[in-house]
């Protein structure tokens, strides 16, 4: 049995009865495998765990450990997967990295579509590094490596992040207080341009609106960049530090579908292209963005048609919105038992 040239496999590709047939296949050419002793390596006593449980405990021990968060995607019909898994994970060198370097975590494929999709990932095996102050990816890899590639992609990232730490400004200091006793508040006035952060306008989503905000009151209240998070790519701006937690649990339920571009262009032309927060629906509780009023009424007379495409997109397939459409002055409310997407429009 003869792997690809990168020995990666994408994602899907190949039927279960298939997949079985090859790893077995695969299995029957690897070196025997000592599994009591390749688990006493991956976990020495007083050491900790190598894996963490899960995609939140990995980034809240990033967070307090100042470590990157390495995410591995997998799936047990993944030859190559099986390979890393038996010949390279078990190595001490490995081990060591993995507990010392990062807060890693295994993302089984089939069982974590979201991740996969958060990160387009299209071939297994992968790995993920994001930064856990604003999810910013550092490393996205999808192939097979050995122990030397492994753990120096690993470390060159891990280290780079490191000095990025040291090197970062200190976090603002507390507000001082005026005369009158109350908080100075000159360098944050919500809602106003100053608040709205140093980034480059195409990086930043919903044109700095909150999505937390909009998703929860549906009204577009400006976000600041000391709550900003990275997803799939693009910056979103919260309000607070609470929006911000609640949107690093679970930024799909926030973030705009298709990675803010409008279904309606993508189903008839597959093109790619951002909408306009002028023009913006939600149905069944997703926030879509359209490139015109028109582009939406189409949308909403059958919404399930626009939302069966299952296209991945990456940032870097997005076409940004040349012109941007006529602001509208009607705020509507929603009334989901009544009409199936209701339109979120700006003042």
């Amino acid at each position: 049995m003869i792997l690809s040239q990168r020995h990666k496999f994408p994602i899907r590709s190949l039927s279960r009865r298939m997949a079985a047939m090859l790893l077995v296949s695969l299995m029957s050419l690897l070196p025997a495998w000592n599994g009591p002793q390749a688990i006493a390596q991956m976990a020495p006593a007083g050491q900790g765990p190598v894996w963490l449980a899960n995609y939140n405990i990995a980034l809240q021990e990033a967070t307090r450990l100042n470590k990157p968060v390495l995410l591995h995607f997998s799936a047990t019909w993944c030859g190559p997967c099986q390979q890393m898994e038996r010949g390279v994970f078990p190595h001490p060198q490995v081990q060591q990295m993995l507990r010392n370097s990062v807060a890693a975590v295994k993302v089984d494929s089939d069982q974590n579509p979201q991740l996969v999709q958060q990160y387009g990932v299209r071939g297994l095996p992968a790995d993920v590094m994001i930064d856990p102050r604003n999810g910013r990816v550092l490393l996205h890899s999808e192939n097979y490596l050995d122990v030397g590639a492994y753990t120096g992609t690993i470390l060159g990232v891990s280290q780079k992040y490191a000095m990025m730490v040291a090197q970062a400004p200190p976090a603002n200091p507390a507000p001082r207080r005026d005369g009158a006793g109350m908080p100075s508040d000159n360098n944050f006035q919500r809602g106003s341009r100053s608040s709205r952060p140093m980034l480059n306008p195409d990086d930043v989503g919903l044109d700095g609106f909150s999505p937390v905000a909009l998703q929860r009151t549906r009204s577009w209240v400006p976000g600041n960049s000391q709550f900003a998070w990275e997803h799939q790519g693009i910056t979103y701006l919260m309000t607070t530090e609470q929006e911000l937690a609640d949107f690093k649990l679970n930024p799909d339920q926030y973030a705009p579908k298709l990675l803010g571009c409008d279904p309606v262009v993508l189903w008839d032309t597959t093109k790619a292209v951002t909408g306009s927060t002028q023009h913006a629906a939600f149905f069944d509780d997703s926030l879509f963005l359209f490139v015109s009023r028109e582009s939406r009424d189409r949308f909403k007379e059958n919404p399930k048609r626009y939302m069966r495409t299952e296209q991945v997109l990456r940032r870097s397939d997005v076409q940004r919105l040349v012109q941007a459409s006529p602001a509208e002055s009607e705020v509507t409310t929603r009334h989901a038992e009544k009409t199936p997407a209701t339109d979120v429009l700006r003042k």
